[in-house]
């Protein structure tokens, strides 16, 4: 069977005719989109991708200089020599998670009036039953349920694409703490309430997926992520204009450096962008030359923060800064 090839796409065009890539494997992938089952064909091309061109331009150009990311549950922060920012991991998957969630507590209504058998007099369902019967309504409730987990998805995914390419955009000398993100909730096994809404965050937001994708574009252009040594570092207690180290709690969205109340995302950003080659230490020199541009990068962000529609409690931009 032959697959046709849009001409017009001049990407696809070079990935498949590119004489260093060869294709490796087929493969017919199954995607339910809006009721109905669609297949496409998947090529495992081996090398690396082909660059992206507009009118014979790259049409996402790497830049130049260091960038440290600060990435959290559900933000992450970006700082380069000359600007400092927060930005909302998958902001758009919010008003669709609020309508999948809704969507599940029909489901669960539906399946429960469904099953009488299965509860008990108050409304418990009873330990090892089994649900069966499922309404019609249930059914319908299923095809929207699969429809807007699949559209979180790509939302995602688009998302995460867009803003690695804004980071790539930035520079070249990127680094990033060395987190393990399925293990952070283990950290708060005393609050389950905490627990349940950081796994929740996880899950959604997906930060992991992030640098996964942001490893690879560096990857492409022959360049590497730098992780840095959280254990060593401890970015989140260093002040380095006094060299020391000062613990914080967890709820502390802000720091005091120098007598100046800052974001603490931002300075930890500000820290990873001035990290040594061995990503075990900070290089205190650059930091004293670029510390003066960061608190003018500092001060009009925080005012954007507090000037957007966006909720900013958890930010951590509710209280005076100087």
């Amino acid at each position: 069977m032959a697959v046709p090839i849009k001409i017009k796409n001049l990407y696809e065009f070079n990935c498949i005719h590119n004489s260093d890539n060869v294709i490796k494997y087929c493969s017919i992938k199954r995607v339910f989109i809006r009721g109905k089952y669609k297949y496409y064909l998947l090529l495992t091309i081996e090398g690396k991708p082909a660059l992206k061109r507009f009118d014979g331009e790259l049409k996402h150009k790497v830049g130049q200089g260091d960038v440290g990311i600060d990435i959290g549950m559900q933000t992450i922060a970006i700082t380069t020599p000359t600007s400092t920012e927060i930005q909302v991991l998958c902001d758009k998957i919010d008003r669709i998670n609020d309508d999948k969630i809704t969507l599940e507590e029909k489901m669960v209504r539906s399946l429960d009036a469904s099953n009488p058998d299965c509860l008990y007099n108050n409304g418990v369902r009873k330990k090892g039953s089994k649900l069966t019967h499922k309404s019609k309504n249930y059914k319908k409730f299923a095809i929207k349920h699969k429809e807007i987990v699949r559209r979180e998805g790509e939302i995602r995914r688009l998302q995460h694409n867009l803003l690695a390419l804004y980071i790539l955009s930035l520079g070249d000398n990127i680094s990033v703490e060395k987190m393990d993100f399925n293990k952070i909730g283990e950290q708060f096994h005393k609050c389950r309430d905490l627990t349940r809404k950081l796994r929740t965050s996880i899950r959604i937001k997906a930060p992991s997926m992030l640098i996964r994708i942001l490893d690879t574009k560096l990857q492409n252009n022959n360049l590497e992520l730098h992780y840095v040594n959280s254990f060593k570092t401890k970015l989140s207690q260093f002040d380095h204009t006094t060299l020391q180290y000062i613990p914080a709690e967890l709820n502390q969205r802000t720091k005091v450096i120098d007598g100046h109340v800052l974001q603490r995302d931002l300075y930890s950003s500000f820290l990873l962008m001035n990290t040594n080659p061995n990503c075990e230490s900070i290089n205190i020199e650059k930091c004293n030359n670029r510390f003066n541009d960061f608190l003018i990068a500092h001060t009009k962000e925080i005012e954007r923060l507090k000037n957007q529609e966006y909720n900013t409690r958890s930010i951590g931009v509710k209280g005076k800064y100087n």
